[in-house]
This record gives structure tokens, C-alpha cells and sequence, in this order.
């Protein structure tokens, strides 16, 4: 699915990026996602079976009110239980 959109998004003249490369080595993940999050013109945050996507929207949101972020996840699944903090930030009324 994430492909797919990737794909879309490109035909609409967006340059997305996945995140699934190494981290580069001077940097920790974190980082490196918050790094990307500045340059990004809205955020699409996959919370399927989410593990590290709590800590990477922590340390993105506060610091880019400007930047929306839509998750997205698998039919069926629950939001992670403090994703709910996220829906009161700029750029999260489409949630």
C-alpha cells in the first residue's frame, strides 16, 4: 500500500519518501526522521503494528505546527492509546 501511494503521490508531483533505508551512521533514528520531517511539505504516518511511530511523531509534531501529519493504518486496527494527544495540534483537523 505505501508503494502505491508513494507512486500517487509522485504522479502529483510530489517527491515522497518512504523511510525504510538504514539510518546513517552519525545520526540515531530519531533524528534522522525528525531531520526529514523538516523538509517534508505534510507527513503520512503509518500506524500499522506502529512500534517506533509513537516516538518519531514525539520529537516531530511539537516542533512543526506548520506541517500536517494524516496517519494511516490497517482496516480493523486501533490507534495506539496516546495517539489521541496528536488530534489537538495544527494540521490534525482531518483526523
Amino acid at each position: 500500500m505505501l508503494e502505491a501511494l508513494r507512486v500517487e503521490l509522485r504522479t502529483r508531483g510530489y517527491l515522497p519518501m518512504l523511510f525504510d533505508f538504514e539510518k546513517p551512521a552519525q545520526r540515531d533514528l530519531t533524528e534522522t526522521i525528525v531531520t526529514l520531517a523538516h523538509m517534508a511539505r505534510f507527513i503520512i504516518a503509518d500506524l500499522t503494528d506502529s512500534a517506533s511511530i509513537p516516538q518519531e511523531l514525539t520529537a516531530a509534531i511539537p516542533g512543526l505546527p506548520s506541517v500536517p501529519v494524516v496517519p494511516i493504518m490497517l482496516a480493523g486496527q486501533k490507534e495506539y492509546a496516546l495517539f489521541e494527544h496528536w488530534k489537538r495540534y495544527p494540521g490534525s483537523s482531518r483526523w
